[in-house]
């Protein structure tokens, strides 16, 4: 399937996707969904400082998509590079 496909059975229906031709075993992105948490639960104090000075408690994380990579972490951010948004060898999981 084409990226943009792909990328709507993530996003829209919760499908992890990957491309056929990638290198690594069981590697796969995902999409997380917006979230709040607590400013306290941050490891940067500089961010902690900025928001609690405004007065925030909560922090708005945004949606965005994650990549598990071969070696099993989870890489938070991921991009697509050009060669996989041309690519038409994705996969959604469960979707032929």
């Amino acid at each position: 399937m084409k990226f943009h496909e792909a990328l709507k059975e993530c996003v829209e229906n919760g499908k992890p996707i990957w491309r056929k031709d990638w290198n690594g075993q069981n590697m796969f992105v995902i999409y997380q969904a917006g979230s709040t948490i607590k400013t306290s639960a941050l490891k940067s104090e500089l961010v902690q400082k900025v928001h609690e000075e405004k007065g925030n408690s909560e922090i708005e994380i945004a949606g965005h998509f994650d990549m598990y990579n071969a070696q099993g972490k989870l890489i938070i951010g991921w991009v697509a590079s050009q060669t996989d948004m041309a690519s038409d060898m994705w996969v959604a999981q469960g979707v032929e």
